[in-house]
C-alpha cells in the first residue's frame, strides 16, 4: 500500500463524495485493515460482531514499536499477520490452538506469538491458514505448524503417541529439515508443501482426492507427489488443490472426482483451467 488513503473511499456502491466524513481515519503504509464476520473476534477490533470495510482499521496495530505489516493470512475464523520486523501476531478463534498462543482461548485483539525461543530467527518468508490450522515458513526453508491436527494436516512427526492432538504452539516440522520449503498452501483440512526443487508434498484429509496421491485415503505423513515436477506455485481451496508448472494442474473436484494431479478433461472446465494456467505462468 503506497501513500495513504481515506477509509471512506471503500464504499459498497463505489463511493460517493456526499458520504465522506472529515473525521474518517487515514491509512498509512503498513497499516492493518480487517472487515467482515467477527463472530470470534477475528477482525481484531476488540469485540465480536461484523465490521464494515469503512471501519476496518485496527487502531491499536501496529504495536508501540511501530512495526508494519508485510504478510497476512486468514483461516475460517482466525487471522495472522507478520510484520517487517519479523514479529507474528494472531487473533480470533483459538479453540484448536490455531493462534499458537499455547492455549485454546479466543483473542479479540492481535496477540504476539513466537515460532521459536531462538533470538536468531531467519526472516519469515510466508504464512498461511487452513480452516483451523496455521503454518509459517522461513527463508531457510524451516516450517512451523500449529492448530487442528485431526487429519494430520500439521505434518509433524506422526510416529509419536497421540499424533492427532492439536498443537497449541508452533512446532518445527522435522519432515522437512533436509528439504527447503519455499511455499505452503492450506485447504480446509489438508496442506501442500512446495520444495525448492519444484516438488510437492501433501498431507491431511483426502476425502475428495485433494492430496493428489492417487488413492482416497488420508495421508498422515507428508507424501511426495511423483507425478508433479517443475512446480512454481501451489494453491488450495477447501477441498481441492492447484499446482502451476506453466500449466495449471487440478487435484480433485467434488463434481468430477480426480485422485491424481491431471489437467481437467471436462469440456466445461478446460478453457477456465487453460486461462488460469496462463495467468499463473505470467505471475510466477
Amino acid at each position: 500500500m503506497k501513500g495513504s488513503m481515506d477509509l471512506t473511499d471503500i464504499e459498497e456502491n463505489g463511493g460517493d463524495d456526499q458520504t465522506k466524513s472529515s473525521e474518517s481515519p487515514s491509512v498509512e503504509d503498513g497499516s492493518l485493515l480487517v472487515w467482515g464476520c467477527g463472530e470470534f473476534g477475528q477482525t481484531g477490533q476488540g469485540k465480536v460482531g461484523d465490521v464494515a470495510a469503512t471501519e476496518g482499521l485496527v487502531a491499536e496495530f501496529p504495536p508501540k514499536n511501530g512495526a508494519r505489516v508485510k504478510l497476512l493470512a486468514c483461516g475460517a475464523s482466525h487471522s495472522i499477520v507478520v510484520t517487517v520486523e519479523n514479529e507474528v501476531y494472531a487473533w480470533g478463534n483459538g479453540h484448536s490452538g490455531q493462534l499458537g498462543c499455547g492455549d485454546k482461548e479466543t483473542r479479540l485483539r492481535p496477540t504476539r506469538i513466537y515460532l521459536t525461543d531462538s533470538q536468531e530467527l531467519p526472516d519469515i518468508a510466508g504464512v498461511t491458514c487452513g480452516s483451523r490450522h496455521s503454518i509459517a515458513w522461513l527463508t531457510n526453508g524451516n516450517c512451523y505448524s500449529f492448530g487442528n491436527n485431526y487429519y494430520a494436516q500439521l505434518a509433524y512427526n506422526f510416529r509419536i503417541q497421540n499424533y492427532k492432538e492439536n498443537q497449541l504452539r508452533p512446532t518445527l516440522l522435522q519432515m522437512f529439515v533436509h528439504r527447503k520449503v519455499v511455499q505452503v498452501a492450506c485447504g480446509d483440512r489438508h496442506t501442500l508443501f512446495l520444495t525448492q526443487e519444484g516438488r510437492v508434498a501433501a498431507c491431511g484429509n483426502n476425502a475428495n482426492g485433494q492430496l493428489g496421491t492417487g488413492e482416497p485415503s488420508d495421508t498422515i505423513c507428508p507424501k511426495m507427489l511423483d507425478d508433479l515436477e517443475g512446480v512454481t506455485c501451489i494453491a488450495c481451496g477447501s477441498y481441492h488443490s492447484l499446482a502451476a508448472t506453466g500449466w495449471v494442474i487440478l487435484f480433485s473436484s467434488q463434481q468430477f472426482p480426480i485422485l491424481k494431479p491431471c489437467h481437467s478433461y471436462h469440456p466445461d472446465t478446460k478453457m477456465i483451467l487453460l486461462l488460469m494456467s496462463k495467468l499463473c505462468y505470467l505471475s510466477s
